[in-house]
């Protein structure tokens, strides 16, 4: 079971990280997209990007379904 406080903290950081991804990105959202999936991946597990990606689409789909009361 993920825990909600967990969800958070990571949904955070990936709005910071996209948020820096597309200031420093001034082309097309899928080349924004593919540096934003790259950094996340690193920040998440550097030794495993796989592993990372996995779980930042996990994270997603635990936010767009995810009831915080």
């Amino acid at each position: 079971m993920v825990q909600w406080s967990a969800v958070q903290e990571v949904g955070a950081t990936l709005d910071r990280r996209k948020a820096s991804v597309m200031r420093a990105t001034g082309e097309n959202a899928s080349y924004r997209e593919s540096h934003e999936r790259a950094l996340l991946a690193m920040l998440l597990d550097g030794a495993n990007g796989q592993r990372g990606l996995r779980a930042i689409e996990r994270v997603q789909v635990l936010r767009d379904h995810a009831d915080p009361a």
